[in-house]
C-alpha cells in the first residue's frame, strides 16, 4: 500500500484500531500518519519518507513497531510521540535519520522495549538529523528487557540525545548499547533530567562536549 500526495497520508481518530504492514507513506504535505484520540496501531515494515513529518502519535494513543520501520528524509520530525501516548518497540529495526528537525521525539510520552523474546535485537538509529537524533522532554525511553538492543545517535546537527527538561532514559538491565558520536553535543541533560544506563555507553568524537549537564 502506498499513500501519497495528500494533506496527510493516514489519519486515525476516535479510538481507531488497525494494523499497517508492508506500506509506504510518502510525499504528503503533513504527516505520513497521524495517530490520535486514543487510537491503537500496529506497524510492521512501514516506510515514511518525504512528508511534512513522518509519524505523529498524540492524544493517549498506542503504537507497536515491528519489522523494519523507516521515518527518514521528512521536513519535520521523523517520529513524534506526545500527549501521554505509548510506543512499544517489539524487535523493530527503526531508522529515524536524515530528517530536517529531529529523528525521534518523546514528549510527555513513553517508549519502551519489553522483555518479550521477540523484542530482543531491537534497534533505533537516529543519525544525520538537522537538530537532535533523539529528544526526550518530559518523556521516558525505557529498556525493560535483556537485549541485546542498540541505540545510535550520530552526526546530528546539534545533539545526539537531548533531554531538555524532565526527560528519563531507563536502561538498568544490561539490555541496550548506546552509541553517541560525532555530534556537537553528545548528550544534553537539562533541568530534572536523568539516565540509568547499564550495558554499554559509548560517547565519543563529539565536537563541543560528550555529556553536558546543566
Amino acid at each position: 500500500l502506498t499513500v501519497q500526495h495528500g494533506p496527510n497520508g493516514i489519519v486515525s481518530r476516535g479510538g481507531a484500531a488497525f494494523e499497517l504492514r508492508d506500506s509506504s507513506l510518502q510525499n504528503n504535505a503533513g504527516a505520513g500518519i497521524q495517530v490520535g484520540d486514543g487510537s491503537t496501531i500496529e506497524f510492521e515494515n512501514v516506510t515514511m519518507r518525504h512528508n511534512g513529518a513522518g509519524m505523529d502519535v498524540l492524544g493517549g494513543s498506542t503504537v507497536m513497531l515491528k519489522g523494519t520501520i523507516v521515518a527518514s528524509n521528512n521536513a519535520g520530525n521523523g517520529i513524534f510521540i506526545g500527549g501521554g501516548s505509548f510506543m512499544e518497540i517489539r524487535g523493530a529495526a527503526i531508522q529515524a535519520s536524515n530528517n530536517q528537525f529531529n529523528g525521534l521525539v518523546i514528549d510527555g510520552a513513553h517508549a519502551v522495549v519489553f522483555g518479550f523474546p521477540e523484542s530482543k535485537g531491537s534497534s533505533l538509529v537516529a543519525n544525520d538529523n538537522a537538530n537532535a537524533g533523539i529528544g526526550i522532554p518530559n518523556g521516558v525511553l525505557e529498556d525493560a528487557g535483556f537485549g541485546p538492543n542498540t541505540v545510535s545517535a550520530m552526526r546530528n546537527g546539534s545533539f545526539g540525545i537531548f533531554l531538555p527538561v524532565g526527560g528519563t532514559i531507563d536502561s538498568p538491565f544490561n539490555g541496550t548499547q548506546f552509541n553517541i558520536s560525532d555530534n556537537p553535543i553528545g548528550m544534553y541533560f537539562g533541568l530534572g533530567s536523568k539516565a540509568i544506563i547499564h550495558g554499554g555507553l559509548f560517547v565519543q568524537n563529539n565536537k563541543t562536549a560528550g555529556v553536558l549537564a546543566d
